[in-house]
């Protein structure tokens, strides 16, 4: 009877345990309300095909540079100043799309909401291996 008692409370207090980290878990994943601005930045990035080049989180296009901390590492000045007089894209030798004012603040805020994910360091720095670059232009 005494072993059946302890089975008991283990297996009561291992269920308890088990519930609060699964309500915790949950709990935290709770959708935040993302901001009109950076909404409407997600919609002229959909718009304007940023994706086909460009990617977010490693989502989307390899011809460009990932975007998702973008805002982080470029000067917002800078960006405003790419968005309002955009250079020619080297692929392809065409412009990108310039933006009014509005629109540039609604992609800066995208890109500041799209710079809070928790993406655990992705995606992973260039690779930067002189002996690999080499290599690759023997073969070719």
């Amino acid at each position: 009877m005494r072993t059946f008692a302890w089975l008991l409370v283990i297996t009561l207090a291992t269920c308890t345990v088990f519930a609060v980290l699964i309500y915790y878990s949950v709990s935290r994943m709770e959708p935040k309300e993302v901001p009109f601005e950076a909404a409407q930045g997600k919609k002229i990035w959909e718009e304007h095909g940023c994706i086909q080049c460009h990617a977010i989180v490693g989502n989307g296009g390899y011809l460009a540079s990932d975007l998702t901390n973008v805002i982080n590492h470029r000067d917002e000045k800078w960006l405003e100043h790419f968005f309002l007089a955009p250079p020619l894209m080297p692929a392809s030798n065409k412009r990108h799309k310039g933006l009014e004012n509005d629109q540039i603040n609604d992609m800066l805020e995208y890109f500041r909401l799209v710079a809070q994910i928790n993406t655990l360091h992705w995606p992973p720095p260039p690779i930067k291996n002189e002996s690999i670059i080499l290599k690759a232009k023997r073969v070719h």
